[in-house]
């Protein structure tokens, strides 16, 4: 006989289609269950692995025993006569019939559960409870749980593909439905960046929303296996965890945008039903951008993602993604808004995060922005890509009016009020600016950019607890943001070795940016370790120079990037101001005059948000014989100061030491100095401010050298902690090191360093 004829015999075929048949069938049942469960993602490949690895012992056993009226025997010891494999072989293919027949219903109604899942949808929301009758307008807007009935969250959708590389497109559905729902004006949505801090987090639905002040949840999972992509979705009432609607879709991957649209559209009907919102019928129609390319999609979502994380690396790493998916489809416009904002943030400015000229940035940006607006008027991030291109180009008007078109589209759009509060503030509307921040905050509180702003520039004047603290839950969250803003916090703080020590924690992280590595070359400068700022990063060496270094180097640099980038109105100041410090008063004065007349006016703050360079203006206009022309730009230092009232710029230290040199210009010395102490008791340490060239009178006056030797002690003190913590304590010595010179300076009992 042979061999085949054998297996035919032994029913070792038989055996194998059975073990097959059922095998699938168990998959797809499980498949299914799983999902419903939100069970882990490796649970699914450990059972298809557990399957796999069964079918070889399978067909072993049934090659090596047989099944007889005696009970289970070892196939040589059976006498061939008395063999009953003809009735086990038809046992076998009754079972494989059955399995087959049951997979197949299974499969027919899956398909069925999901094509119908609109107009079920529709059918069962049809038959919930009508929402209660309207009341007194404070019945009508909170609810049992004290949070506005008409609120919802949306939570990151579960990534149960196998690829935790796809996390970024779960991710990127779940952002599309939100920006949908934050269309419909009668609802308050929680912004992404606080739902989604609840990724991965198992807590019960109703302490989320007690977290994020919301009465109704969105939750979900995304499988997405080949071309094929199985969204679950389900609308939960968070005060008793009612489900008002679920649904499951199984689509190809090419229908992602219809299963969004379909998804968005039985929400609205649970909306409408449920929660009394009118407006919701304008969700049955499309809303989400289409592409018609799925990779193009893909490309997009993953560097939206990358530009909301901030950083240099990040940045550059979405342009290389944003850059893919316009290949892909040049025709999906979110794409081309999303390239515009991330070219316009690698700019080569204090606050961003690249070294592109502003000519580069109008090149490269203006183009995908235009074309942005081209393909949808009304996309948010097309109006935020107008805004963040306006504010490279010092056009404040312009960027507030943008960022303002933005948030009429989309009223949680973090980076159009973070843009709106930069624009707000270098043009003196300082309650905008404070309002700006603070609704922010409010809507987005988990916001990356948010809270770099907030706890750094905001909280840190208001309560230094209370900014450290989040700060440091930043960090938790998102290192590299969260080491720059606890640098910052501490600078406030008047902790400069500490400043340092999260400073080099930063760097370690993105060696590349200069937001962060600015404030390494500050405190280096600070306590006078001018080779270490040198070192820092060749684009902020010019700072070194400045602040600390030698003032004709950093004005023959600045000369040449002037050259490079015509169009950055920073230098021109920043020249100027080198000038005055390097004492060149006329020049300097020709400086600040060249550009007051051609924009009309001297900028009114600098570096810090402070007025130093337009006072020192002030000054040199009195010293050239031009009073007329100082008490001019007095009134607008005047108004500016006013204008700040109680806002977070006006408890800043170097605007106090501000207001004491507009003192100081009025002829009040008096005054003058208790600004300057006020300064002093804020943290306010710098050397060279004492060697002002508008101070030289006070040189020799008993209060202002007492004040100087506050600071020269201070500084002292944070010179040493400073050597102990990168000598001796140095938390970053893979990324960073000191010059041996520098570190022969230590003594030899080391102190606490922070």
């Amino acid at each position: 006989m042979s061999f085949l004829a054998e297996l035919q015999r032994r029913n070792v075929v038989r055996m194998g289609v059975a073990y097959v048949v059922t095998g699938w069938l168990v998959l797809q049942i499980a498949d299914t269950l799983l999902e419903a469960l939100s069970a882990p993602d490796w649970v699914m490949p450990t059972l298809l692995g557990l399957l796999a690895l069964g079918f070889i012992p399978t067909l072993i056993f049934a090659w090596a025993f047989e099944m007889t009226p005696e009970g289970l025997r070892r196939e040589s010891e059976v006498d061939r006569n008395s063999s009953i494999t003809h009735q086990t072989a038809h046992k076998l293919d009754i079972t494989i019939i059955l399995m087959l027949l049951a997979l197949g219903t299974f499969l027919v109604w899956d398909s069925q559960v999901s094509k119908d899942a609109p107009m079920r949808a529709s059918v069962d929301l049809a038959q919930s409870p009508a929402p209660a009758p309207a009341g007194p307008p404070d019945s009508q807007t909170i609810g049992a749980s004290g949070y506005a009935d008409k609120s919802i969250a949306v939570l990151p959708f579960v990534n149960l593909s196998s690829d935790p590389e796809q996390e970024f497109f779960s991710d990127g559905i779940s952002e599309e439905l939100l920006n949908v729902l934050a269309q419909v004006p009668e609802l308050r949505v929680a912004a992404r960046t606080s739902s989604f801090q609840f990724k991965g987090d198992n807590r019960d639905i109703s302490e989320i929303a007690a977290l994020l002040k919301v009465n109704h949840v969105l939750e979900g999972s995304v499988r997405k296996a080949g071309t094929r992509l199985r969204i679950t979705a389900q609308l939960i009432e968070a005060e008793n965890g009612y489900h008002l609607w679920s649904e499951t879709y199984d689509r190809e991957l090419t229908d992602v945008f219809a299963i969004q649209d379909e998804i968005s559209a039985a929400i609205g009907e649970a909306l409408k039903a449920q929660m009394g919102i009118q407006d919701a019928a304008a969700l049955q129609a499309p809303r989400v951008a289409e592409t018609a390319n799925t990779a193009a999609y893909e490309a997009y979502l993953k560097g939206r993602y990358l530009v909301n994380q901030r950083g240099n690396k990040s940045i550059a790493e979405a342009v290389r993604e944003l850059e893919k998916s316009i290949r892909l489809d040049p025709n999906f416009a979110p794409s081309q808004a999303m390239l515009a904002i991330a070219i316009a943030l690698s700019s080569d400015s204090p606050s961003s995060y690249g070294d592109l000229t502003v000519a580069e940035v109008n090149n490269r940006a203006v183009p995908h922005a235009t074309r942005a607006m081209e393909l949808n008027p009304e996309l948010a991030e097309a109006w935020g890509a107008q805004a963040i291109i306006a504010g490279t180009n010092s056009n404040e008007e312009e960027a507030i009016k943008y960022a303002r078109k933005a948030l009429s589209y989309n009223p949680v759009y973090t980076d159009a009020l973070n843009w709106l509060q930069t624009s707000a503030l270098f043009i003196s509307r300082y309650e905008e600016a404070d309002y700006a921040v603070n609704k922010l905050i409010e809507v987005d509180p988990l916001s990356v950019v948010g809270r770099i702003n907030y706890y750094s520039n905001h909280l840190s004047t208001i309560d230094m607890e209370a900014a450290e603290a989040g700060a440091m839950v930043l960090a938790e969250q998102h290192p590299w943001a969260g080491f720059a803003t606890l640098a910052r916090v501490a600078m406030v703080k008047g902790d400069l070795a500490k400043a340092l020590y999260w400073s080099l924690r930063a760097y370690a992280v993105d060696p590349l940016d200069r937001w962060s590595n600015q404030f390494m070359v500050f405190r280096f400068c600070d306590v006078g370790m001018v080779e270490e700022a040198r070192r820092v990063s060749d684009v902020t060496l010019v700072m070194a120079e400045a602040f600390c270094g030698d003032p004709n180097k950093a004005i023959a640099m600045l000369e040449r990037m002037k050259i490079v980038d015509p169009d950055n109105p920073d230098f021109d100041q920043w020249i100027a101001t080198m000038q005055y410090w390097n004492n060149e008063p006329s020049k300097a004065l020709a400086g600040y005059q060249e550009i007051a007349e051609g924009k009309g006016s001297l900028p009114m703050i600098s570096g810090g948000y402070g007025l130093d360079a337009h006072l020192r203006y002030v000054w040199l206009l009195q010293q050239s014989g031009k009073p007329q022309a100082a008490e001019k730009e007095l009134v607008k230092i005047d108004r500016d100061l006013a204008a700040r009232g109680d806002t977070a710029t006006s408890r800043y230290s170097n605007v106090i030491w501000d207001r004491g040199l507009r003192a100081f210009v009025a002829g009040d010395r008096d005054s003058a100095l208790d600004y300057f102490e006020a300064a002093i008791d804020e943290h306010y340490y710098v050397a060279e401010l004492f060697e002002d060239p508008m101070l030289v009178e006070l040189q020799g006056n008993a209060r202002f050298e007492a004040l100087r030797s506050r600071v020269d002690d201070a500084l002292a003190e944070a010179r040493q902690e400073i050597l102990t913590l990168i000598c001796l304590e140095n938390p970053v010595p893979d990324s960073w090191q000191p010059l041996a010179e520098t570190c022969a300076e230590v003594a030899t009992v080391a102190r606490q360093g922070p």
